[in-house]
């Protein structure tokens, strides 16, 4: 019950951590990042530990608000895991997975970098759904080059990927 927060100053300092930091945060798509970012403010966002997204914007209108979602998302830099539980793209390898992430999300990735004192401190905070990596051509599949990589070889990839992009 987030209106108990409003019944004391007191009540307000003392729960507010438990409320934001210690619950997991489960949104629909960026567009309700977005709108649970303005509403929580920034106060409030630096306490957020654990946020999953459910969708990515697809459509214009909701693609559109991807890029906000994650500029409101700055002020929490003290997030322990940001998994985006959807696709992020369709037929995607994990280099442009990460140039996707980067672009919508570079003001947070870079944010929580400045906090913790080391650029790429973002990159193991996000999780992904193996579905993201699910583009055989990078990989050679088709040619009998090579087997697909698991999750965790292309995770590393896209990890690196992302490294890059923010150096």
């Amino acid at each position: 019950m987030p209106n108990l927060l409003a019944l004391s100053h007191q009540i307000y300092s003392e729960a507010q951590p438990f409320l934001y930091g210690m619950n997991a945060f489960v949104l629909e798509d960026t567009m309700a990042l977005h709108a649970f970012l303005a509403n929580v403010g920034p106060r409030n966002s630096v306490l957020l530990a654990d946020v999953t997204i459910k969708a990515w914007g697809y459509s214009k209108t909701h693609k559109a608000l991807n890029h906000p979602a994650f500029t409101l998302l700055v002020s929490a830099v003290n997030l322990r895991r940001l998994h985006l539980d959807c696709r992020l793209h369709w037929r995607s390898n994990p280099k442009s997975v990460a140039m996707q992430v980067y672009r919508d999300g570079f003001h947070w990735l870079e944010a929580v970098g400045l906090a913790k004192g080391k650029f790429d401190a973002a990159v193991g905070i996000i999780e992904l759904l193996p579905e993201n990596f699910d583009d055989s051509s990078w990989y050679g599949a088709g040619t009998g080059a090579r087997e697909k990589p698991s999750h965790e070889e292309q995770m590393k990839v896209f990890q690196n990927e992302l490294t890059k992009l923010l150096r």
